[in-house]
């Protein structure tokens, strides 16, 4: 995932090694490059939709995951 985040939408959290991109919330304001979504292995996602203002994930019991 990557993109703007600066509400927080992609639900990535800071990496304390470096300041840049870094929000006073102390959430990334913009991830350039793409990173993995860690979910747990017995969750089955079926599909994500990620927008300008949102991220989600669907799952095969119906269930909607926003970061």
């Amino acid at each position: 995932m990557w993109g703007w985040n600066e509400k927080g939408q992609l639900g990535l959290s800071v990496n304390h090694d470096h300041d840049d991109g870094q929000s006073s919330s102390g959430q990334v304001q913009c991830q350039t490059v793409p990173v993995p979504i860690n979910f747990p292995d017995d969750l089955e996602v079926m599909t994500v939709s990620c927008g300008t203002r949102h991220s989600a994930a669907i799952t095969g019991m119906k269930t909607v995951i926003i970061p």
